[in-house]
């Protein structure tokens, strides 16, 4: 086979490869720019309502995003970031009060679900009083 023809093979499957595994949008520019992922999560404390995002290329998107999910779904327009994160996993862990609202809240970073999981449930039960998973996100890196 002629190496220009060869060459031209070899390209058209690396550049095929993102498509085929599934990256596409952001995850393609952030496998691009060295594998950073970001995710976050946006909650509404008067509800317990939140928004979450995962793969994206920069903290901000990924923080934008989440707020924008929180909104979205919340009857009010009182969403606020709480964790974002880079190439893992993130986790809010909250107490609500019995009118529904958050009374206590808080986050947890880890290499998987179960450790953020496990590590925002730590914080927000360190008084000792119970409380329960809110939310996660993990990005694929």
């Amino acid at each position: 086979m002629h190496p220009r023809v060869l060459l031209t093979f070899v390209l058209a499957g690396v550049l095929a490869l993102p498509a085929s595994l599934g990256l596409t949008g952001s995850a393609q520019a952030a496998d691009a720019r060295g594998g950073n992922l970001f995710g976050a999560i946006a909650v509404d404390r008067s509800d317990g309502t939140f928004g979450f995002s995962y793969n994206f290329s920069t903290r901000d998107s990924a923080e934008r995003r989440a707020l924008r999910e929180c909104r979205i779904r919340s009857n009010t327009d009182l969403c606020r970031g709480v964790v974002w994160v880079r190439n893992g996993c993130a986790a809010v862990a909250a107490r609500r009060r019995s009118d529904g609202s958050i009374s206590r809240l808080a986050w947890g970073i880890g290499g998987s679900r179960d450790q953020a999981e496990t590590r925002a449930k730590r914080k927000c039960q360190d008084d000792g009083r119970r409380c329960r998973k809110l939310a996660y996100t993990c990005t694929d890196h």
